[in-house]
């Protein structure tokens, strides 16, 4: 037992020594980079349907004048669902830099280095708390943790919603710990804001920050200019949505998910609701495939295509999913902890890995991805993929690394080192310790991704992919955990 606590004790010196700080930077870079190259010439850029939507609100395609209206014929320059624009003006940023065949490859490195600033990200804000070998092991075992690297090579929100994520809460730490300005608060905001704009889900984050931000003398001074440029960016969204659509929105996804939650996997649906009896009407009077209940793709089309537009549309399955959750609230209250459960600890299947690791397999995807099967989807939405794989080139890595890189895939894909499930575990472990023993920086953690992830679990089916954007916040809470516990055992 001596011999573990002198050894601890050196450890922890060499640690809480600032002339290491640089060293331990070099280290995350490498140990980061390594796999990052491996991924980066092994697997092609990813492309799934919300690819093609993100794609279709990027000032290159004109706002929807690229792809059609897939779910109603209406004039072009609506698009099928309105996304907030924190990635694709994200896209169009890549789009500078490349021709528009190499546009994906452009935003696939850009992901990489956004997600190569992540894992610095948690080093520095563990250096800010003043728990710089936690935060060091946080971002080390993230660095190797697969989903961060397939994510880098999707066309996906993920890496970017992360980054942002990480960078408002050092901002957030610094303001709290060092005292607030005009300056930090308006920084604060920006960031917060196109936090919001990437995923929605970060509004449960900007409320948290404006608690604190007002109950904390250091934090009053940054209120302001943080609200100001938050409220503002914002702003610019629902009036750009006005502008082009017009509609006074963020998002035309809002009723779609809590539908997907209610109706779809809760079951729950009131067909004596005025609301659920319109969609059944619409649905039927429009004349193409629907189902319903079922997700809320599965009856979209019949909607627009009655007229309705995303907005109303999006509303109507607001109002009948909320009419769902008033019939039986006790039911929607167990599934909501379920959902979470299945958030927390299930493995994230969002990317089919295997499908891209062959050349065969790539292309036998895309073929899938880009062929109308018929049925319930619209003709439309496939004929924009075949215009995406037209206009972006999706050529298969050829190169040495790519068997090295397909073996070093399925290693990590073997069930023994899924580990996400009991990250989820430790995770609670960690927020439970932090409540018991009132570690403050340790429960702040773990209530903030506690309260986001039970806010998605509340408007959305459960996809446990919703918990990427939370992982290495999660990881930081569980090795402070252990590194409290371990003091206190050998103290």
């Amino acid at each position: 037992m001596t011999l573990i606590k002198k050894y601890m004790s050196a450890w922890g010196r060499w640690f809480m020594d600032d002339k290491h700080n640089l060293s331990l930077f070099l280290i995350l870079i490498i140990v980061a980079l390594i796999p990052q190259f491996i991924i980066y010439n092994t697997l092609p850029v990813i492309l799934l349907n919300d690819s093609v939507w993100y794609l279709d609100l990027t000032r290159y395609f004109a706002a929807g004048e690229f792809f059609p209206d897939y779910y109603a014929a209406l004039k072009p320059i609506q698009c099928m669902i309105n996304y907030p624009l924190g990635y694709p003006l994200f896209l169009d940023f890549c789009r500078l830099w490349a021709p528009t065949l190499y546009w994906g490859k452009a935003i696939v490195i850009f992901q990489h280095l956004l997600s190569l600033g992540s894992v610095l990200l948690l080093f520095y804000i563990g250096l800010r708390i003043g728990r710089r070998m936690e935060g060091f092991c946080a971002a080390l075992v993230y660095a190797l943790y697969l989903p961060r690297l397939i994510y880098a090579q999707a066309i996906m929100a993920e890496s970017l919603c992360i980054f942002l994520t990480l960078l408002s809460l050092y901002l957030f730490f610094g303001i709290l710990l060092n005292g607030g300005s005009w300056k930090k608060g308006l920084l604060l905001g920006v960031v917060t804001a196109f936090s919001i704009l990437t995923k929605p889900l970060a509004l449960l984050a900007a409320g948290v920050f404006i608690i604190y931000l007002l109950i904390t003398p250091a934090g009053r001074k940054a209120f302001i200019s943080f609200a100001s440029s938050l409220a503002i960016i914002i702003l610019a969204n629902f009036l750009h949505n006005w502008h082009y659509y017009g509609e006074f929105v963020l998002t035309t996804t809002s009723g779609s998910h809590l539908a997907n939650r209610v109706i779809a996997y809760d079951g729950l649906v009131d067909y004596h609701n005025s609301e659920t009896k319109k969609i059944l009407t619409l649905c039927y009077k429009s004349g193409v495939p629907y189902r319903f209940p079922g997700a809320w793709w599965d009856y979209l089309r019949a909607l627009r295509s009655s007229g309705l537009s995303a907005q109303e549309a999006d509303h109507l399955m607001m109002k009948a999913s909320i009419a769902g959750i008033k019939s039986k609230p006790l039911v929607y209250i167990q599934r909501t902890f379920l959902a979470f459960q299945k958030n927390l600890v299930g493995e994230d299947f969002w990317i089919d890995t295997p499908a891209f690791l062959t050349k065969r397999d790539y292309f036998h995807y895309l073929h899938d991805w880009s062929s109308y099967p018929g049925g319930i989807l619209p003709l439309a939405e496939y004929q924009s993929r075949q215009k995406v794989l037209h206009n972006m080139t999706v050529d298969y890595p050829v190169n040495p690394w790519h068997d090295f890189g397909v073996q070093w895939i399925n290693v990590f894909e073997n069930k023994l080192l899924k580990w996400r499930g009991w990250m989820g575990v430790f995770f609670i472990y960690a927020f439970i310790y932090g409540l018991m023993y009132r570690d403050k920086v340790l429960f702040f953690l773990t209530l903030f991704v506690m309260a986001n992830l039970l806010f998605v679990s509340m408007a959305e089916a459960p996809f446990p992919r919703y918990f990427e954007s939370f992982i290495p916040i999660a990881m930081l809470a569980v090795f402070l955990s252990f590194s409290i516990s371990l003091k206190r055992i050998y103290d």
